[in-house]
């Protein structure tokens, strides 16, 4: 196994892990989108674009291209951390997804 392999891994268990909270609209992702004023359109757009996201990681063709938006969507939600909601585990995971697609970006 690669290191980009483990990097895709890593990638798809921290996206996949939060889809839930954003489709099924639990109360923390609720709480947090309406500390953005995007409550409920920008959880569930941000759910379904981080899935689109983990979709094409997942295929060969298109995995530069997925973690680079994969990327974008986490540099938005390290913004977010560092000037509304605060620095938390969510922007651990954030940031470790962030290094991951760009691993993928730079290897491919």
């Amino acid at each position: 196994m690669t290191l980009e392999h483990i990097a895709i891994i890593i990638i798809s268990i921290i996206l996949l892990q939060t889809l839930p909270f954003k489709f099924l609209g639990l109360p923390e992702s609720v709480a947090l989108f309406t500390k953005l004023w995007q409550e409920p359109r920008g959880r569930i757009w941000t759910g379904i674009l981080e899935l689109f996201g983990v979709i094409g990681i997942r295929i060969p063709q298109t995995q530069k291209y997925a973690a680079g938006w994969i990327a974008f969507l986490m540099i938005g939600a390290l913004y977010f951390h560092a000037t509304v909601l605060g620095w938390n585990g969510l922007a651990l995971s954030a940031g470790i997804v962030l290094f991951c697609s760009l691993f993928i970006v730079i290897k491919k």
